[in-house]
């Protein structure tokens, strides 16, 4: 073998060998998109709730919609269909759009959210007195509102905690939905069940979330306005997914080039006779 041959045949065993572990890494390698990646190594147990928080917490979560392009009556009455349909999806955990429903959670973790027996216990004496008062309440115009609750919150805690909780300034309500200040758009929050960094999840809720808004919009005439934390993460996915995509692509056109160049030094050395 001459030693343009023998050189030929390294530089083709060197190329072969580079073309494997290319091949390689493109089958084993995993990218992420979870941009939490991107922040420092958390080193403590509360650095950790927060790195929690930050993907997995309520506010990762959260969408604020604002419906405009038609009058308060019509914004109204759509917000209110919008966050029925909303409800009905699998991917939001919560709705609200100022009507008085109660959220079933709330409901459910009633007497553990209450700070009503924070000093004081919940015993037969108490309970007494509270039905005495829910008994006087049945005959006062606040019967209808108050019958259906009565049996399984009979010391209303769930006035409790919205009292509690009641903010000092709420939104502007117009025919109980919530409005801006200027009564222009009617406003609605809405939290996903996918954590904020889970760009899939949340591609589905945008996704569940637009197919609802099209179905109240017929005719075209409002438009939905949607911001959150949901939406800059969508966008760096997006911008990631895009690098990784030109990287892969731009390496599967390197490993071509490879086998192209392996199959001319296998035809040089036929030509040859090695």
């Amino acid at each position: 073998m001459s030693g343009d041959a023998r050189a030929l045949a390294w530089f083709g065993l060197w190329l072969g060998v580079l073309g494997v572990l290319l091949a390689v890494v493109l089958h084993s390698l995993r990218l992420s998109t979870d941009l939490r990646y991107f922040l420092p190594r958390p080193e403590s147990p509360a650095q950790t709730l927060v790195m929690e928080g930050i993907g997995e917490g309520p506010a990762a979560r959260l969408l604020l919609l604002a419906l405009e392009g038609g009058d308060a009556a019509d914004l109204a009455q759509a917000s209110h269909a919008l966050a029925g349909r909303l409800r009905r999806e699998p991917e939001f955990l919560l709705v609200a759009n100022g009507s008085s429903d109660i959220p079933a959670w709330l409901i459910e973790y009633r007497y553990l959210l209450t700070p009503s027996f924070d000093h004081r216990p919940l015993d037969a004496a108490y309970l007494r007195s509270a039905l005495g008062e829910r008994l006087q309440d049945l005959a006062s115009p606040a019967a209808p509102a108050l019958e259906s609750l009565i049996p399984s919150d009979p010391t209303l805690e769930i006035a409790t905690i919205a009292s509690a909780w009641a903010q000092r300034k709420s939104p502007r309500t117009i025919d109980g939905a919530w409005f801006d200040s200027a009564g222009r758009q009617a406003l609605l929050l809405v939290e996903t069940k996918a954590a904020g960094f889970d760009p899939d999840g949340q591609q589905e809720a945008l996704a569940a979330l637009d197919s609802a808004f099209k179905k109240g919009n017929g005719d075209g005439r409002l438009r939905m306005i949607v911001s959150g934390l949901v939406f800059l993460v969508g966008g760096a996915v997006f911008l990631i997914r895009h690098v990784i995509e030109q990287a892969e692509l731009k390496s599967r056109e390197k490993l071509l080039e490879i086998e192209l160049r392996l199959a001319e030094l296998a035809e040089g050395l036929k030509a040859k006779g090695v």
